[in-house]
This record gives C-alpha cells, sequence and structure tokens, in this order.
C-alpha cells in the first residue's frame, strides 16, 4: 500500500492537481487521500459513485463492451475538473480514484494520462494481494481413470529392495565423526 501512497502523491505534482483520493465502491469507505480539499469530503462518496453508476449502468451506455471499457469519466465544473478513475481497490471490489484538478492551471490530458497510470498500479496490487487459486483435490473416479496419466505400473522388487537397503543403510549408519574411531572417554588432565 505505501507504493500506492507514493504513487498517489505524485500524482499532485500535475500542474492544477489539488487532491486524490482512492474510494471504495461498495461502502463509500476512503482508503487513501491526499491533497487540499478533497472532493469526497466535499460531495461524498456516494454521490460520486451514484454519479459513475449512473453513467456505468445507463442502459444505453451499458451495452456491449462500453462498461467494460470505460476509464474514466471527467465532470466539468466552472472552477475545475474532477476525474473520476474506475479500479478495483485492494481486497478485490471495485472502487475509483478521483483526481480534482482547477480548470485555469491543470493539464487535463496529463491528467487522465497519469489517473491510468495509476490505475494500472492499484489495479496490479489488488490482483497480487487477492487470494491465490489452490488446487482442488478430484475425487471423481471416472475422470482418474481416463487422466493422462495412465502408466501407473509397478516397479519390480528388485529395484524396490535396492532402494529400502540403502535407505536402511543410510538410517542406521553412525555419523560421519565416528567412523573409524574408538567410542571412548578420554581422560584430559587440569
Amino acid at each position: 500500500m505505501l507504493a500506492i501512497n507514493d504513487d498517489m502523491k505524485g500524482i499532485l505534482d500535475i500542474p492544477g492537481a489539488r487532491s486524490v483520493s482512492l474510494v471504495e465502491c461498495a461502502t463509500g469507505r476512503v482508503v487513501a487521500e491526499f491533497g487540499h480539499e478533497s472532493e469526497v469530503s466535499r460531495w461524498g462518496a456516494g454521490e460520486i459513485e451514484g454519479l459513475v453508476r449512473a453513467i456505468v449502468e445507463n442502459p444505453e451506455t451499458a451495452s456491449g463492451d462500453f462498461a467494460t471499457q470505460l476509464e474514466d469519466v471527467v465532470l466539468t465544473a466552472r472552477q475545475g475538473y474532477l476525474i473520476a478513475a474506475i479500479t478495483r481497490v485492494p481486497g478485490g471490489d471495485r472502487g475509483f480514484l478521483l483526481l480534482r484538478l482547477e480548470r485555469d492551471t491543470g493539464n487535463l490530458a496529463l491528467a487522465q494520462r497519469a489517473l491510468g497510470r495509476l490505475v494500472r498500479g492499484v489495479t496490479a496490487v489488488a490482483e497480487a494481494e487477492a487470494a491465490p487459486v489452490l488446487p482442488r483435490r478430484c475425487n471423481d473416479v471416472q475422470r482418474l481413470a481416463h487422466s493422462p496419466v495412465r502408466d501407473r505400473t509397478r516397479p519390480d522388487a528388485h529395484t524396490l529392495h535396492r532402494v529400502l537397503g540403502a535407505l536402511k543403510r543410510s538410517l542406521y549408519a553412525p555419523p560421519v565423526s565416528q567412523r573409524g574411531t574408538r567410542l571412548g572417554v578420554r581422560a584430559e588432565a587440569t
């Protein structure tokens, strides 16, 4: 999470950037926030999420690949821009990054590119922190019978005796330091 914090602070170096926030959609919880007066504290995460959801889930825009291809939503106000970029937050839930940009001094294209890089970083962290897919044991006898691994022949008796003999010798062999020496107590003068 520290790398994300550093990247979010780095976004504030963009000309005109005022604040950046990472918000979890399901709960409206602010995961991270940097900068001056935040849009989340002024508008509330629920209102911004409602606006983004209205755009994404609109029947005319939700058809086709638009909803999955949507990267960000730019809201233009008199004083500035609010860019909401959709991402996944650590834990696997959907979230969004909010960047508030001044209209007079802000560079909208530079901000969108930097926010896109930050979204890719947040998504990578979220995927890395997701629980790994563990292998499952197959209890289906029919499937096991038809599996490609069919060479299940038993080893011959000679090989088994050789392997077991080697294991016994290594198990019962004296330690290396005691081989070739007499065991006994040595008396030393003090």
